[in-house]
């Protein structure tokens, strides 16, 4: 199965308060390896026709975040501009008679003209397709996880945009789902994407930018790290959560599953040092050598489904 990464709702110098070129969208996402964005301008369309119909390397689907006396809300797959400042409902039949999907955006953020206080009503009745269940926008975790679960009591697909304004926020959130030509398959893709993060046991929705960003000398780790140097970052930053949490006075289980396997003999011997102090240090190997003796806790032998005591 073909699966694409979607920025649900981001907007261009078009909205007037954001200052992305097209051209910027274009290499944003690229650098972000994103396969489609809808462009979302405030009451506006202009910019996002124009990049539909030029080859920016990345699919670009005309929307709009339309003003109402309600609060935002967004239209996707629009094929002609919706007039702002109409009564909500109207705003929704609009969106709807062009083949439209209708979008919530940020519905519980106080601090922007958002649905929250009359969303509810709205999803009773049927007029929303999508709420936006995760905003990068937003700082406080609590108004996404409001809009999760009123998406998940109306049984609604949720949606994740990073609202970006700049070339920066590009793809600071994303859906990654199967592919889809259309407002119906895009919806079907939704509910896909929910059953696959279950399946896979990853998050799809949410921040997926690197917030930490590790370096090789001056180049960074990500695309120029060999695989025992991004072994040995990985380990390094678990062996530092491990190091905080007992710091704090915890004394947590750390597992090293075949870890030793990847190091060559002196790394072996330098993580057998800074582990052996912990109180619960399970480690297991497919090769009994590969585990230096230092470790000199309880061994157990694993083979033809029996547990022995070494």
């Amino acid at each position: 199965m073909s699966l694409v990464r979607v920025d649900c709702h981001l907007h261009t110098a078009a909205s007037g308060d954001a200052v992305t070129t097209l051209d910027e969208l274009a290499e944003r996402a690229a650098r972000e390896s994103l396969d489609v964005v809808f462009i979302t301008d405030h009451n506006e369309t202009s910019a996002a026709v124009t990049a539909a119909g030029q080859k920016l390397g990345v699919r670009v689907i005309v929307g709009e975040e339309i003003r109402t006396p309600d609060g935002d809300i967004i239209g996707l797959f629009l094929t002609e501009r919706v007039p702002y400042v109409l009564p909500v409902a109207e705003v929704v039949a609009r969106i709807r008679s062009q083949g439209g999907l209708v979008y919530a955006p940020h519905p519980f953020d106080d601090g922007r003209s958002s649905l929250g206080r009359v969303l509810p009503g709205l999803c009773a009745a049927g007029a929303v397709d999508i709420v936006e269940v995760f905003n990068a926008k937003i700082e406080t975790q609590g108004p996404n996880e409001r809009a999760l679960a009123l998406a998940t009591a109306y049984a609604l697909p949720g949606g994740a945009g990073s609202d970006a304004h700049d070339p920066a926020g590009i793809g600071a959130a994303y859906l990654e789902m199967p592919d889809f030509d259309g407002p119906a398959s895009f919806l079907a893709a939704l509910a896909d994407a929910r059953k696959q993060e279950i399946e896979r046991g990853v998050t799809l929705v949410g921040p997926h930018r690197d917030d930490l960003v590790l370096r090789l000398g001056q180049l960074p780790a990500k695309g120029y790290a060999s695989h025992g140097e991004s072994w040995s970052y990985a380990l390094a930053l678990r062996l530092a959560s491990y190091d905080l949490l007992r710091a704090e006075g915890n004394e947590p289980v750390l597992v090293l599953d075949d870890v030793f396997a990847e190091l060559d003999a002196r790394r072996r011997e330098r993580l057998a040092e800074l582990v052996a102090p912990g109180e619960q240090v399970l480690v297991t190997a497919a090769v009994d050598d590969d585990v230096p003796g230092v470790l000199a806790g309880t061994r157990f032998v694993v083979a033809d489904g029996a547990v022995e005591r070494a």
